[in-house]
């Protein structure tokens, strides 16, 4: 599909419908129930900042589903869905803020520089999302939002590029971290979040 000006800086399908972030901070929902061509988006969406990942975590027993949009600064926007469809009003998660309130990090520490948000991960059966925050990962909690562990897998200059999970023949849950520095996957338990085995 062309795209003239809008240059995709990430996508994502979910179910009958595809998200597309553009570097202009916008995202475009089409609904794919005619396939092609994509012509009138359903919803148009502004962002602060260009979103770099799209993250869908689905409906829970007491819980709407929804899309988390990492982005370029740090910021982790929230979107509540009905129907697949964002409602108005988004909650804004920031990297800064929860490093610096919950964690306690200075500003001058060189971990709160403005990382892009580049990869997530849906834990423990879907309560728990963990996403990339430069060398560092933070996890939240997906019904209340709130922030509930940091981990350090790597140091500066390495940054998280990308993460997924998978589970043991024992039934543990795993999540398999890769930074862009060093080349180093490291396996945690998404349980207990120690750290379980280092691949170089």
């Amino acid at each position: 599909m062309s795209c003239p000006g809008n240059k995709i800086s990430c996508q994502m399908k979910m179910r009958n419908s595809l998200w597309m972030a553009t570097e202009e901070q916008e995202v475009f929902i089409y609904s794919l129930k005619d396939m092609c061509p994509l012509s009138q988006p359903q919803k148009r969406l502004s962002c602060p900042a260009v979103v770099t990942c799209l993250f869908h975590v689905p409906a829970g027993e007491q819980s709407l589903a929804k899309v988390f949009a990492g982005m370029s600064d740090g910021l982790v926007a929230v979107y509540t869905l009905v129907d697949d469809l964002p409602l108005d009003g988004e909650t804004y998660l920031c990297s800064h803020t929860l490093n610096k309130t919950v964690f306690g990090l200075k500003d001058s520490d060189p971990r709160q520089r403005p990382y892009p948000v580049r990869s997530m991960a849906l834990v423990s059966s879907g309560s728990q999302l963990w996403f990339s925050n430069g060398p560092g990962l933070l996890v939240i909690d997906t019904a209340s939002l709130q922030a509930v562990r940091r981990l350090e897998p790597y140091k500066a200059p390495s940054s998280i590029l990308s993460m997924t999970t998978s589970f043991s023949l024992w039934g543990e849950e795993a999540v398999w971290t890769l930074d862009d520095h060093s080349n180093t996957v490291l396996l945690y338990y998404a349980a207990s979040y120690e750290l379980c085995a280092t691949y170089w």
